[in-house]
């Protein structure tokens, strides 16, 4: 593990751990949760438009009928795409420090929550809507 993802980790603990005592350990715990559900969803966006652009470059690389000069479309897309390729890289280091924090408050390692499962979301009984009701 680098220096600069323990250091990530820290930080992000250390913000996490501000809402202390066992009454907000629901709070720490989503609020992990929530950062690595958008740390992934961050890497995965980032993921999908690098691998468009590097479509529309290839594109672009086909129908320069071979020639040996770069047009400024060309170049200027495979500067976008390599500065794409750096924020990849922090996107990662961050989505890797989130589950890390995630795993510590949890003892679980982080995965995405899949939209509502059959046994949730089918409607109760009446009685038993009655009953949670009248406690």
């Amino acid at each position: 593990m680098s220096q600069e993802l323990k250091k990530l980790i820290a930080l992000k603990l250390e913000v996490i751990q501000f809402h202390t005592g066992t009454e907000n350990e629901y709070i720490r715990n989503s609020m992990a949760h929530d950062a690595c559900f958008t740390a992934n969803n961050s890497v995965k966006y980032k993921e999908e438009i690098i691998s468009e652009n590097r479509g529309t470059l290839k594109g672009l690389l086909v129908d320069d009928n071979g020639s040996e000069v770069v047009s400024t479309e060309q170049s200027r897309l495979a500067r976008i795409i390599k500065a794409q390729e750096a924020e990849l890289k922090e996107l990662d280091l961050r989505f890797k420090a989130d589950c890390a924090v995630f795993k510590q408050l949890t003892k679980k390692a982080w995965t995405p929550k899949s939209k509502a499962s059959g046994s949730n979301s089918k409607l109760m009984m009446k009685s038993e809507v009655e009953a949670i009701a009248n406690g």
